[in-house]
């Protein structure tokens, strides 16, 4: 049951603006590009049947290559992405096989996603039909008024990071497959139309690389899970 019915999508077409023209994606995180860190994430994984990557045009023969030197075995498609994410979403989901029920979206910045924490969001959107992954919030958080004045303090306890991958039915991505506007987590479009998502547990060392200042905890990151693999 509910083998290889889930089709992946890895976005990685962003513009990298945050990290002075740094193409994160191809960058290396203790001798691995971050892009492969997500593949080899779901490489291993029964349930997933295939993976699509959204990356820039220019990217794409670079990323074949790699693909080919890491003797990735799943089907793999490369897809150019679009001027915003939820677009670039769309363009993967498109190419998606008919063979699969279920997709995965998940942040091509993100290579720590970790195989056991990816299971266990995608049985999590099995059993809800909708689900993501994240972490407790470990800091207060404040919401401000328009003038810059603390409005509310939320519950801390109730307070969630949310990660990727995020997974849901094609069911009910048809829900949402023609809505327009600028949101960027799929789950949040799902829940602007009523359907409920469920937060599964996540990892704190799912961290997205967005700055520079994120590489070297990428590294030492990296680095401690090495260890421990030996």
């Amino acid at each position: 049951m509910h083998k290889k019915d889930v089709s992946v999508i890895i976005v990685a077409a962003g513009n990298a603006t945050r990290m002075g023209g740094l193409n994160k994606q191809l960058l290396e995180i203790d001798g691995i590009p971050v892009i492969m860190r997500s593949i080899l994430t779901f490489e291993p994984l029964d349930e997933v049947y295939e993976i699509i990557i959204v990356t820039k045009k220019e990217d794409i023969s670079v990323i074949r290559k790699l693909i080919e030197q890491y003797n990735i075995t799943k089907p793999i498609k490369l897809v150019e992405g679009s001027d915003t994410r939820q677009r670039s979403v769309q363009n993967g989901i498109k190419a998606t096989s008919d063979k699969t029920s279920y997709l995965a979206v998940h942040d091509g910045a993100r290579p720590f996603a970790g195989v056991e924490n990816s299971k266990r969001v995608i049985y999590a959107g099995y059993k809800y039909g909708a689900a993501t992954t994240g972490v407790m919030s470990k800091d207060t958080v404040k919401i401000l008024d328009e003038d810059g004045f603390v409005k509310v303090t939320p519950n801390r306890d109730r307070m969630y990071l949310s990660q990727t991958p995020q997974v849901f039915s094609k069911e009910n991505y048809k829900k949402i497959e023609n809505m327009g506007g600028a949101l960027t987590d799929e789950c949040q479009i799902l829940e602007s139309i009523g359907v409920k998502v469920f937060m599964a547990q996540g990892d704190y060392r799912n961290i997205k690389i967005t700055t520079l200042e994120d590489i070297g905890v990428a590294n030492a990151i990296a680095k401690d899970m090495s260890k421990k693999e030996v």
